[in-house]
């Protein structure tokens, strides 16, 4: 019995996903069906929403984008100040009178 045959559509219970139960198929392809029917599920839900998941995607998108340059911006800096005080001695001296620098 060969795993996949061609079933025609009016024979299945859904149009979008053959019936593989009458078939004797393997198990897996009940997994893979279970998968296939969660998958057009949440992307009929999210086409229910357009607008609201657009909406909420840019705002994550912008967060994101926001938070990436913050760390970018942050990193750089500490590399500049370690770059330019790696010359610098130490300890630095100085004479101070009534707390200012002479």
């Amino acid at each position: 019995m060969p795993l996949f045959r061609i079933i025609p559509l009016h024979l299945t219970t859904s149009h979008r996903f053959p019936d593989f139960t009458t078939l004797g198929a393997v198990p897996m392809m009940l997994f893979i069906r279970k998968q296939a029917y969660m998958v057009d599920y949440t992307v009929s839900s999210l086409m229910r929403r357009k607008g609201k998941n657009l909406g909420l995607l840019l705002v994550y998108a912008m967060i994101v984008f926001m938070l990436a340059s913050v760390m970018l911006f942050t990193h750089a800096l500490r590399q500049e100040a370690e770059t330019i005080l790696q010359q610098s001695p130490e300890i630095i001296v100085q004479r101070t009178v009534a707390g200012r620098h002479a």
